[in-house]
């Protein structure tokens, strides 16, 4: 999970996790899990909205499921990070844990924030500018740079993207801006992509991302609504990435 800072990564990791564990609790064990990765504990501060800024000596810390199958004698491993992936580069204390973390990679969910979406001079529309004007983000950034930063973080460990799924997910659904825009709260991946394209105005990040990686798919998710469809959906196909079928 990569993105931006307070733009979601955590609410969505944990969040995702715990309806994995709570629709297949037959299916799903963590282990080597700690105050800061135990995903019910993480779960309890996510619905009385705690801050759950994921601590500093557990940043590469890999929240780990075993997950069973009947069909598979032997079960799966699954690990979840929590990144901030535009925010390290050889020059950071964590550097080595960060690119190990890089090198490993199979699957990244690009977290995209669009109330903290930084639209000067890009060609947002104009109805979702109007909603950022009432719903800005006391922080801005602009999301082709985290992205930029993340291709130049791989190149640099040596991984290639065209190996690694990559997943735009469209973070805070419940804020509305999709609504704003004209579209349902739960759209299918095309909606999403016309969304990120035409509403963002982020056509050439779909395209450079689209020529890049292995496969792109799209989402918009909130970690805190009572509607569970897209989040159920994306971490499915997630583990559908990785051939593990639920």
């Amino acid at each position: 999970f990569v993105g931006h800072r307070s733009s979601g990564k955590s609410y969505l990791l944990y969040s995702g996790l715990s309806l994995l564990m709570q629709s297949y609790p037959e299916r799903f064990t963590q282990i080597d899990s700690s105050s800061d990765t135990r995903i019910d504990s993480m779960k309890r501060r996510i619905d009385a909205r705690n801050d759950i800024q994921t601590n500093v000596a557990n940043r590469y810390r890999a929240t780990q499921l075993i997950m069973t199958s009947q069909r598979r004698p032997l079960p799966y491993h699954l690990f979840f990070y929590d990144v901030a992936g535009e925010k390290f580069n050889a020059g950071s204390s964590s550097h080595k844990t960060a690119m190990e973390f890089y090198r490993n990679v199979q699957s990244i969910v690009f977290i995209i924030d669009p109330s903290m979406l930084d639209t000067f001079g890009t060609p947002a529309s104009p109805r979702f500018t109007a909603w950022a004007q009432q719903n800005a983000s006391g922080e801005k950034y602009k999301v082709e740079s985290s992205f930029s930063v993340l291709k130049d973080i791989l190149e640099t460990v040596g991984r290639k993207s065209s190996k690694i799924d990559f997943n735009f997910v469209c973070a805070k659904a419940d804020m509305g801006y999709l609504q704003a825009c004209g579209y349902s709260l739960t759209p299918d991946e095309a909606g999403v992509e016309q969304f990120i394209s035409a509403e963002l105005g982020l056509t050439n990040l779909v395209n450079s991302a689209r020529a890049s990686f292995n496969e792109v798919h799209f989402y918009a998710v909130s970690a805190i609504s009572s509607n569970k469809v897209g989040l159920r959906r994306l971490f499915s196909d997630l583990l559908n990435q990785r051939n593990v079928s639920l």
